[in-house]
């Protein structure tokens, strides 16, 4: 199993192992420059996402990250995203300022852009890996599930 974070998201949202996505670590070995490269570009990827593939048959998605350079790494093909670290001006305007990227509130905050997003018809698919902080019971998360479940009934 992937265990660093490029690895794991790109296999999560790639569906696929990394001999496949080709993100086989955050770094890489540069041989022509012998340096060691962080692998934050969308050049690195050798497949497209679901949420590119789903974007490509007309459908808005978005990705949601904390730090932004997981949400460089994944970008390509997607109709929307922001990162906690650079958030998008109407994720600012209408949730407010973020909070520290290392906070217990980081996710509640993507979490609160995420349902912005949706009550804006933004996306119809998104995917917002969490901080290490852990959010499953709080309020704002089972609101946030609870409009999923419904939006999946419509």
């Amino acid at each position: 199993m992937p265990t660093v974070t490029n690895v794991n998201n790109a296999s999560i949202l790639t569906g696929e192992f990394p001999s496949r996505h080709g993100i086989t670590g955050n770094y890489y070995l540069d041989r022509d420059n012998c340096l060691e490269t962080y692998m934050d570009s969308p050049s690195f990827l050798r497949c497209d996402t679901h949420l590119a593939r789903i974007s490509k048959t007309g459908f808005k998605t978005l990705l949601l990250t904390v730090k932004d350079k997981l949400r460089r790494l994944m970008v390509e093909g997607i109709t929307c995203s922001s990162s906690l670290e650079k958030p998008l001006n109407w994720a600012i305007r209408e949730v407010g300022s973020p909070p520290y990227v290392y906070s217990a509130e980081a996710s509640i905050w993507l979490l609160d852009v995420a349902l912005e997003a949706l009550k804006k018809n933004l996306m119809l698919s998104m995917f917002q890996p969490q901080t290490m902080w852990r959010t499953c019971m709080s309020p704002k998360v089972v609101k946030l599930k609870n409009t999923c479940e419904k939006l999946t009934k419509e």
